[in-house]
């Protein structure tokens, strides 16, 4: 009789770990579907209000990265700019030249 008792419990293990594989197949389609949907807004076919309202944030979040992309550009050409220009090297304040204080003569 003990070995009824395991026998389903072995098959109840099965089956929930073949639900847990179908869940985690199910799961790793749903960038699939939200790509396709993204494209399909793209393209000007896509009907449903709320899914147009998301596609929407995700657009302007793209836009907003593009900028953020531009500005990360522009600063990377200033910097080389900066690395491409001469060093000048500052001058050094005059040195005020040293006198003999018995004939006025300039001392080395």
């Amino acid at each position: 009789m003990a070995e009824a008792g395991v026998k389903p419990q072995r098959e109840i293990a099965r089956l929930r770990a073949q639900i847990k594989k179908l869940e985690r197949d199910r799961d790793r389609s749903f960038p699939d579907l939200g790509r396709a949907t993204y494209q399909a807004f793209l393209d000007g076919r896509l009907t449903e209000p709320l899914l147009g309202e998301t596609c929407a944030q995700i657009k302007s979040l793209e836009d907003q990265a593009e900028q953020v992309r531009s500005e990360i550009a522009r600063l990377q050409a200033v910097a080389q700019q900066m690395k491409a220009a001469p060093q000048a090297a500052p001058q050094a304040a005059p040195r005020a030249a040293a006198v003999c204080p018995a004939c006025g003569a300039a001392v080395a």
